[in-house]
């Protein structure tokens, strides 16, 4: 046995056991509203991760979480950022577009809505939507996040005034949540 190997192995396991620790804080900082806290927590395991083994769906993970809080902060452009990089992580680690992306394109098309940037959010909105139909036969669609998606959808024709591509996206939006 190589003693080195041995000690930089356990030191990277206490290491990853720090970040899990520090994810969780942030994550129930974040449910009780305390986003500084939560923001402070997500970016040390974001530091530790990128320095040790850089398990990149996981630096997707908190990059989406940071950008849902910056979203939560109405600090909009560090949300976009911190979600397309999360975007782009995710597919390219999974290989391509796929439901596990829909939360983020979501956030994206709810973010780029907040900036005026009307054509682009639906462009986002259209992606989250195209993600959730490529489920396997085995898996059950999310419904509830189709239906919000066309709901926010619609909010957006609203406001381009395009009312009756919003009514179409409200009503399906209704019917699906309807079912809940």
């Amino acid at each position: 046995f190589d003693m080195e190997d041995m000690d930089r192995n356990a030191e990277i396991e206490l290491t990853n056991e720090i970040g899990d620790v520090l994810h969780r804080m942030g994550n129930l900082h974040a449910s009780f509203g305390e986003y500084d806290e939560a923001l402070t927590c997500f970016s040390e395991v974001l530091d530790i991760q990128r320095q040790t083994n850089n398990d990149e769906l996981r630096i997707a993970d908190l990059l989406f979480n940071m950008g849902n809080i910056f979203l939560e902060q109405n600090l909009v452009e560090k949300s976009i950022d911190c979600l397309r990089e999360s975007y782009e992580i995710t597919k390219e680690a999974l290989g391509g577009e796929n439901k596990e992306l829909h939360s983020t394109m979501y956030l994206m098309g709810v973010a780029l809505t907040e900036l005026v940037d009307h054509e682009n959010a639906l462009a986002w909105f259209d992606r989250a939507l195209a993600a959730l139909k490529s489920v396997d036969e085995e898996e059950t669609p999310d419904e509830a996040a189709r239906g919000r998606t066309l709901l926010r959808m619609g909010i957006v024709y609203e406001r381009t005034g395009e009312q009756d591509k919003a009514l179409t996206c409200f009503e399906q939006s209704v019917q699906i949540l309807k079912e809940f």
